[in-house]
């Protein structure tokens, strides 16, 4: 329990420096390039994001997997492993290719995004070694050490040179300066890493990751389809609103990571066991928080958003509004989902969790038609709708493959916060701002109750009570 506490305190702590550090210099970069520039490099990270995770081919959860479970010689493992990430690099200079010949952005842009989006998948990798170590704390220092170098070198573009292009470079500076203090580390921990090519290793090993590249590259695709077809369907403004927004929404997907993180390896464990039942345990038991963490920031996001868009962004920015409000609706969802796929991954069902994933990318063709039809409002309306569905989707794999789950645990709060806050969205004006406070609070308290947490602590008091007497 003193080791759990430990891994989660230290992935808390990396985790927030990095998104805090993170989140400024998305801001100040929003705020430097405007809208329109801030879309076509914010289009262009994105579609660089998404090769990072081709880059890695799904190896971090695997990585963990076995590390954690001392399987077989690591030295050898991780060679081939870090090794096999080359094949990525071609598809690289494709997708670099691609966007800079079709004049969806500037070649020296794309090239290098490409060249941080290698970058950083070989650090996520050096992350998940450590993880498997259980050595939480090399990764918060590797990640926090990141952002730091992005931000200061980012400053250090916008101010001198006023290009995306730079700006670009300074994410590819931060991930190589980052991967490199994490390769010394890696050689202290585990030795010298056996980069040897064996054609029938690296090929059983590209056999075990495919699921998990599936899975994750999946995941994150469709959860950047709406920017890529807002960039497609709408404009280059209409990309920086929305994109400025789900950067936000985005960053509270990391309480779920934090908890998977550091649940992963005993997940794994008890996974492997007969008996299922700890296993059932261990998943209600953290599905109940990030509910009750879930409602409250989605209500926050909701409420403030006026707030948040005119201090973070500036006053460009305020057409992003009511897209905040839509996004606000898919956080519930968004937590269920992101914890969910990561537990089947960590008990061997990483192809179930692929194959859930692809299967919620079929609503590909209903979201462009929305975002074609109704433009980036819309968009957000088909990203909440679709991340909450998902949700559910998860839900019912899990139940299928680990065991039944109490239904309050993962499908109240989704469902609460999105038919209350769409309720407050549609007649939200015509009330005073107390009684929405009271509205929300009452919503909340449901939300507790559904998992169960006011019964326990009236029960609790009740017991006092009697003793008392």
């Amino acid at each position: 329990m003193w080791q759990l506490a430990k891994n989660l305190t230290a992935l808390l702590v990396g985790t927030a420096v990095m998104r805090l550090i993170g989140l400024v210099t998305t801001l100040f970069v929003a705020r430097s390039l405007g809208p329109g520039r801030f879309g076509e490099f914010s289009f262009a990270f994105t579609a660089f994001v998404l090769f990072s995770l081709v880059a890695n081919l799904g190896l971090e959860n695997l990585v963990v997997r076995r590390v954690a479970r001392q399987e077989g010689e690591l030295t050898v493992f991780l060679g081939s492993a870090a090794l096999i990430k080359l094949l990525a690099v071609p598809i690289g200079l494709l997708i670099v290719w691609l966007l800079s010949g079709q004049e969806l952005t500037s070649f020296w842009l794309a090239l290098w995004l490409a060249g941080y989006g290698l970058g950083h998948a070989h650090l996520m990798f050096q992350c998940a070694v450590f993880r498997g170590l259980e050595r939480m704390e090399r990764q918060t220092w590797l990640v926090s050490l990141e952002a730091t170098l992005i931000l200061g070198a980012a400053f250090t573009a916008v101010r001198l040179f006023d290009s995306a292009s730079w700006v670009a470079g300074a994410y590819c500076f931060g991930a190589w300066g980052a991967s490199l203090l994490g390769h010394f580390w890696l050689r202290r921990q585990v030795g010298s890493l056996n980069y040897r090519w064996d054609t029938l290793r690296l090929r059983h090993l590209l056999r075990l990751t495919l699921p998990f590249s599936l899975g994750i590259t999946g995941l994150l695709l469709f959860d950047r389809q709406v920017s890529l077809l807002v960039y497609l369907f709408d404009s280059e403004t209409a990309v920086g609103w929305y994109n400025a927004v789900y950067f936000l929404i985005l960053a509270t997907s990391n309480v779920p990571l934090i908890v998977l993180n550091a649940l992963f390896p005993h997940l794994s464990r008890e996974g492997s066991q007969p008996n299922k039942q700890q296993l059932q345990l261990s998943i209600r038991t953290a599905l109940r928080y990030l509910n009750i963490i879930s409602f409250p920031v989605a209500i926050c996001f909701f409420a403030l958003a006026p707030v948040i868009i005119r201090l973070f962004y500036g006053a460009d920015y305020l057409p992003a509004v009511p897209l905040m409000r839509v996004l606000s609706l898919g956080i519930p969802g968004l937590f269920t989902t992101v914890f969910l796929h990561g537990t089947l991954q960590s008990n061997d069902r990483q192809a179930v969790a692929a194959g859930g994933v692809w299967l919620g990318l079929l609503s590909l063709p209903a979201v462009a038609w929305a975002i074609h039809r109704g433009g980036v409002l819309w968009g957000a309306w088909a990203y909440a709708i679709t991340t909450d569905l998902l949700a559910l989707l998860f839900l019912l794999i899990i139940w299928r493959d680990v065991g039944r789950l109490d239904w309050r645990n993962g499908f109240a709060a989704p469902v609460a916060a999105a038919v209350g806050m769409a309720l407050i969205f549609f007649w939200g004006h015509l009330l005073a701002w107390p009684l929405l406070t009271i509205l929300a609070l009452l919503g909340y308290a449901l939300v507790l109750s559904a998992n169960g947490l006011i019964r326990a602590e009236l029960r609790g008091l009740l017991h006092r009570q009697m003793a008392r007497l």
